[in-house]
This record gives C-alpha cells, structure tokens and sequence, in this order.
C-alpha cells in the first residue's frame, strides 16, 4: 500500500511539536539563567536557545499543508528569529565595546540569521526596526575580514575554530553579496568546500558537525530558490 500524505505529514508534524515543545523548555530555562546574572556565556546560550527554536518553528512551517498552521508558524520563527539576531548582535557590540575588536562567533551568528531575516521576514515593519542595513552588514564583515587579515592564522587548540570561522565568514560575504554561485566556471562555493575539507582532516567528529549543522540549518531556513542560495545547499552537501 502507498503512504498516505496525510498521514505522513501528521507524523511529522507531531515530531516538530514534541521538538518544539522541548526548545521552548529551553529558551525558558535560558531566560530564567539570566536573571541569576547575566556573563557571556549564558548570553550565547540564550541566543542559540531562541535560534533553535526559531529554526523549529520554520521547519513546522514548510512541512505543513495547512495555511493557518503555516502563518502561525512563520510568525514565531520570525519572533524567535529575531530576539537571537538581537541577542547576538549584543553580544557583538557589547565585545567590541570592551575589546576594540569585532568577536566573530556572535557577529557570524547575527550575519547568518539576517541572511534569513531580510529575505523572510523584511516586509514586516517589527523585523525592519530591528535588522540592520545590507550596507551595515557588508561593512561588519569587510572590518572582520581585515581583523582576520591582521593575525596569522591560529595554531593548536585554536586552529579549527579560528580558521574555520575565517571560511564562514567569506561564505556569509559571498551570500549577503549574492555571489556564491559565482564565477560561472569555478564558483566560490567550491573553493570553500574544499578548505572545509582540508580543516576537517584535523578536527574531530563534534567539531565537524558544529560546522556542517550550523551550514545545514541555514541551508534549511534559506532554501534553494535563487541562485546563491542553490550554491549554499551544494555547499553543505559536498562537505557533510
């Protein structure tokens, strides 16, 4: 007998929830660690608390047939969405602040949910208060990009995460820039799978799937449709 598509979609649809339901736990816990203080760490922690369950809510919202289950759905992803954008982009200026330089893993973070925020959800006037002007972006990463320029590459425990969040940031850049599919004969994409792979020969399995999971959920939230975006699905796929 065939599946029924009906059916089909209501078990997944249930799965969502259950997940949904867990993520939600999360950001509440999350929120409740910063009223005991609030550090670093328990920031980030509650930026990728609202993230996940922003990501949730968009996977609910792609899989199902039910328009009203769809908007509503589209609507808490995007709130979710928003507050870890925000949470993010905190805790970069707040570091920058500090230091006089620019912390690449909450700014990376903030770049890659615009990505999805000003294709998703910029018509919306909630979400256009908030996000920050495609020029703004485009400057953040040129000055993180010389930051980068301005230190050798990292070494010993820090070699994977320093030079892997040097190749994330060249593919935000290509991607806010709407480049990655390009040059037609040997796209950018590419050449960043390769690199990926070459820092993987040194990493460890947990190291690897932060990497290809945070390209996976973009790849998940974006979609395929322009040509960019077809670029970062290849992308995930050749290095997962």
């Amino acid at each position: 007998a065939g599946v029924d598509p009906e059916a089909e979609e209501n078990a997944v649809l249930a799965r969502l929830e259950e997940a949904s339901s867990i993520a939600g736990e999360a950001v509440a816990l999350a929120d409740t660690l910063m009223t005991l203080g609030e550090n670093t760490e328990r920031t980030l922690i509650r930026a990728s608390a609202y993230k996940h369950h922003g990501i949730i809510h968009a996977a609910r919202a792609a899989a199902t047939s039910q328009p009203e289950v769809t908007a509503a759905a589209r609507e808490q992803a995007r709130d979710s969405l928003l507050t870890a954008y925000s949470i993010y982009r905190d805790a970069a200026n707040r570091a920058l602040s500090v230091t006089g330089r620019l912390a690449s893993y909450p700014l990376l973070n903030a770049v890659a949910l615009w990505t999805y925020l000003a294709r998703q959800g910029g018509r919306t006037r909630k979400v256009r208060d908030v996000l920050q002007s495609k020029d703004s972006v485009m400057t953040e990463l040129e000055r993180l990009t010389e930051q980068f320029a301005g230190a050798p590459p990292a070494e010993g425990a820090k070699r994977f995460w320093d030079r892997t969040d040097r190749i994330n940031l060249e593919v935000l850049r290509s991607l806010v820039s709407r480049r990655l599919h390009r040059p037609p004969s040997s796209p950018q994409w590419q050449d960043f799978a390769a690199r990926f792979r070459e820092e993987f020969q040194r990493a460890s399995p947990r190291e690897i799937d932060s990497v290809t999971k945070q390209l996976r959920l973009l790849t998940l939230l974006l979609g395929t449709e322009a040509p960019e975006l077809d670029a970062l699905a290849r992308l995930y796929r050749e290095i997962a």
